[in-house]
């Protein structure tokens, strides 16, 4: 007589899902997920309280997409994020004019929150239209002001070699939305403005709060 193991478990879970095992990083602890590090990967995790975590990978942590209390609902999440991809939106002169003005407003909407009163990170209200990046997984949180300069993100050398994901603003995120001044690092000046999301950029725009564009011609 066999044991099927912890790992077999998993896999077959997987399976029943409709998901290639293949497709999944597989963590049987939290800990380990910096081995997909800088990866695409949609990872499957172990919780505290028997429950399951599907995320990615941010700067060596787990980027949380959700939680889920048993393991087939976390396979079920995995098959809608592999097999429903984002649909982006193009846009236009027109529109991309808008986007470039509405990351420019809203540059100066959280830097009138912290200075001078402030020399950290404060929150803001992420308004319909306000413009978005970032340079990693769909499943980060640490988001930048759209168009910020690269030297003014502080961002390691190879994070700049991640796919470029860029976010419109479709309904209001009002709670738990934290907006900082990037620090030098990296022998970069930093300057830009660091946006934390309260949840994954992915979780957003499956709620209805993001749209993620496609193409968006340059009015510059």
């Amino acid at each position: 007589m066999t044991t099927s193991s912890p790992l077999d478990a998993v896999r077959s879970a997987l399976a029943e899902a409709g998901v290639d095992p293949s497709d999944v990083g597989i963590v049987l602890t939290p800990e380990d997920v910096g081995r997909y590090n800088e990866s695409d990967t949609w990872i499957l995790t172990s919780g505290e309280g028997q429950r399951w975590l599907v995320g990615g990978v941010e700067r060596n942590q787990l980027a949380l997409y959700d939680d889920y209390e048993t393991l087939g609902l976390a396979a079920n999440a995995l098959h809608h994020l592999l097999t429903r991809p984002v649909e982006k939106l193009d846009l236009g002169p027109a529109d991309a004019k808008a986007a470039y003005a509405a990351a420019a407003a809203l540059t100066e909407r959280i830097r009138a929150a912290w200075e001078p009163e402030h020399a950290g990170p404060v929150p803001v209200v992420l308004q319909p239209g306000d413009m978005i990046d970032v340079f990693g997984h769909e499943s980060a949180q640490g988001t930048f002001v759209f168009g910020t300069p690269l030297d003014q993100r502080s961002l390691a050398p190879t994070e700049i070699m991640l796919a470029y994901h860029v976010y419109r603003v479709r309904n209001p995120i009002d709670r738990n939305v934290i907006a900082g001044p990037v620090v030098p690092w990296f022998g970069q000046p930093g300057g830009g403005i660091k946006i934390k999301l309260p949840r994954s950029a992915r979780w957003l725009y499956d709620a209805g709060y993001l749209d993620e564009i496609g193409s968006l011609p340059s009015t510059q």
